[in-house]
This record gives structure tokens, sequence and C-alpha cells, in this order.
């Protein structure tokens, strides 16, 4: 998911909705969870990986709505 996310970064650096490019949000909501939810996948903490996969999917939604994007993260 993060290399997914890395690609649309680098490609994406401009889009109809958005104010600034794709990497500044991925760098401003999603860099830090996604580290953690790799730490969680590789230490097989599944707990937190659950929780980090729930705190990712609610940064996605959170900034959809600011930009009035009308796609929705799903868990």
């Amino acid at each position: 998911m993060d290399s997914i996310l890395r690609v649309v970064a680098d490609k994406f650096d401009e889009h109809r909705k958005l104010s600034k490019p794709f990497s500044y949000f991925y760098n401003q909501k999603l860099k830090t969870t996604i580290s953690k939810l790799k730490k969680a996948f590789n230490t097989g903490d599944t707990a937190l990986a659950r929780r980090q996969y729930r705190i990712m999917v609610n940064k996605c939604n959170s900034c959809h709505i600011d930009n009035d994007i009308e796609k929705e993260a799903r868990y």
C-alpha cells in the first residue's frame, strides 16, 4: 500500500481538487502512521497493526473530506 501511495505522490504533483501536491498530504497525514503500521507488521503485533490501519483510514477520509474528494477509504 505504501509503495502505491509513493507512486501516486511522485506522479501526481497536481490535482484539480488539491491545493498542494499529493506528496504534501502523504507526508502530513500518512507517513508516520504507515511507518508505525509497517513496524507492527514486522514485529507481528496484530493489535497495533489493526489500530494503525484504522488511524490511516481515518486520516485518508479526513483528507478526502477536506479536499472534497468523493471517494471513501474503508476498513
